[in-house]
């Protein structure tokens, strides 16, 4: 194996013990998207971060098993961190940098900035396998459903980290809302969305959002105006799925036709059994009349006809309890209740990769 294979190697298998996963591929495609990404001195440096948040003067010992002076690992952080590649974060005038995986993290930032290389290498990778199922069987999911705020009664009680209204309004500045990657993806392959045309609909917070602005797909947006985004997603179908923490970064607003977690949890048996949410959809019989709206619209097939094709029903192994069904019922006739085992995320994303981390190094190999 040459040198250069070799630190790339290294990277893959950095990548899988400290993020969400990287695993390997019989084909080679790990490399290959790893190259597409990583030119060879940041694919170097990047070994030296974890999935925590650490300064330079925390990542100074391992610098310098590695023979590299601090400047030269500043210099090439920032490089990293300029095209989306690793997370930055400055506190108190200190900076700090972690490692994030593919997804939710530097595919996104490969997807509005990467090659035609890069495209061909990540649905390739995607394509082998082994990174979703990696994606499903984390300790605790990534991301979580939250009901759209249409469809939540006003007498229902409703946890704060599940409700998007108290997200925004709590929120610290900035706001960052930008394309979504999967749409941009599918129109850019001849698949527009079918669920909408706009492009903006997701939205990023905290240092992701700085982030975002600074890198260029991100634009700022008032508490107001991401309400209103929210608003129209909801109408539109979308499910809001943000970081699975009491205070999120991110929120994705996704569609069926589009979105490859969508795609995924249509794909697999028992879905709910790899996703957070605390809701799920009941029908009332005695109002459904049998139009066949809820089911046209849901985005995960959750909802579908008893046989006689008079009665629509829910399947609980399919539901994310997003609310989608709900909204559009001429009768009423659907509701979101709450789960019978309820799920309190981690509070941040510093907890959530803890967790993930923590359990994949305990886990028999």
């Amino acid at each position: 194996m040459s040198t250069e294979d070799q630190i790339y190697r290294n990277l893959q298998i950095h990548l899988d013990k400290e993020t969400l996963g990287f695993p390997t591929t019989p084909s080679g495609s790990d490399i290959r998207l790893l190259k597409s990404l990583f030119p060879p001195d940041q694919a170097e440096m990047v070994t030296l971060l974890t999935h925590r948040f650490e300064s330079l003067d925390e990542i100074k010992p391992r610098a310098e098993k590695m023979g590299k002076s601090m400047e030269e690992v500043e210099r090439v952080l920032e490089l990293a961190a300029s095209r989306g590649m690793i997370g930055p974060k400055e506190v108190e005038g200190v900076k700090k940098y972690r490692l994030i995986p593919l997804f939710i993290g530097f595919g996104e930032a490969g997807s509005f900035h990467g090659t035609p290389e890069f495209r061909d290498a990540i649905q390739e990778y995607l394509t082998d396998g082994p990174y979703w199922q990696a994606f499903l069987t984390s300790a605790v999911p990534q991301m979580r459903t939250i009901p759209i705020d249409q469809s939540v009664s006003e007498e229902r009680r409703i946890a704060s980290y599940d409700e998007v209204r108290h997200i925004i309004e709590t929120t610290a500045d900035p706001i960052a809302v930008l394309p979504c990657v999967c749409r941009v993806a599918a129109a850019k392959n001849g698949n527009p969305c079918k669920a909408t045309s706009r492009e903006n609909t997701c939205m990023l917070f905290h240092e992701k959002a700085v982030h975002a602005v600074n890198l260029g797909p991100g634009q700022e947006v008032s508490k107001e105006e991401a309400l209103e985004i929210l608003r129209k997603n909801g109408e539109e179908g979308l499910v809001l799925q943000p970081s699975n923490t009491e205070v999120p970064n991110f929120i994705c607003s996704c569609c069926g036709c589009c979105c490859g977690l969508l795609q995924l949890q249509k794909a697999v048996p028992n879905p709910v059994d790899y996703w957070a949410t605390n809701f799920q959809a009941a029908v009332d019989v005695d109002l459904c009349t049998g139009c066949g709206d809820c089911v046209e619209r849901c985005p995960v097939n959750a909802m579908q006809f008893d046989d006689e094709k008079t009665i629509a029903f829910v399947d609980l192994t399919r539901c994310l309890g997003c609310g989608v069904c709900t909204t559009d019922c001429p009768v009423d006739a659907i509701s979101l209740h709450n789960r019978e085992k309820q799920t309190v995320p981690p509070m941040d994303t510093e907890e959530l990769f803890e967790v993930i981390v923590t359990q994949k190094a305990s886990s028999p190999h």
